[in-house]
């Protein structure tokens, strides 16, 4: 799950302030299977299959404030959409080896087609990971990762989403 607040306040010279605040977040939790087409000693070469949801949340609010005559106005406009979908996913992934201490790992999962809400689109997931191993059983993880969520065909509000960002971890191979 990510999420993103936002506050913003501007000055238009005769015109007036514009207040704008939104939150805009996602959940996405995803199970699937990898078949591997080919597991030699240096590379894994894999399918993945399975079954995603996801929910987003877009809200945000804008305000503008003038002065007329000694009076304050305020006009407000606001857009708030959930959007909520179970999908179906499809991937890939590669883990290079490298003597069973370092080996980096790609995958790529998602759908070209999502509907939810009257709107359309695509979701896609992307993951380039190193991993270092301490024992042959732990791994210490570093690597870029990349979510993307579009829908912007149809009626209601379009949303497109991306999200991307390094991140560390540790896995346990049974």
């Amino acid at each position: 799950g990510i999420g993103h607040n936002a506050l913003s306040s501007l000055a238009i010279p005769e015109v007036g302030d514009l207040v704008s605040e939104g939150e805009i977040s996602i959940r996405d939790i995803a199970g699937g299977y990898k078949y591997l087409f080919s597991s030699r000693p240096w590379i894994d070469v894999g399918a993945i299959v399975g079954v995603g949801h996801f929910k987003s949340k877009v809200d945000i609010a804008t305000a503008l404030e003038t002065e007329a005559d000694g009076e304050v106005m305020t006009t407000t406009a606001s857009v708030s959409e959930v959007l909520e979908s179970p999908y179906p996913l499809i991937g890939g992934s590669v883990l290079l080896k490298s003597k069973e201490v370092i080996s980096i790992y790609a995958q790529i999962t998602g759908f070209p087609s999502v509907e939810v809400g009257g709107q359309s689109g695509w979701v896609m997931n992307i993951d380039i990971d190193f991993v270092v191993y301490a024992t042959p059983n732990i791994g210490i993880i570093a690597g870029y990762k990349r979510y993307q969520l579009s829908l912007e065909e149809g009626s209601g509000v379009a949303v497109n989403l991306s999200w991307d960002g390094y991140i560390i971890g540790a896995q346990y191979v049974f």
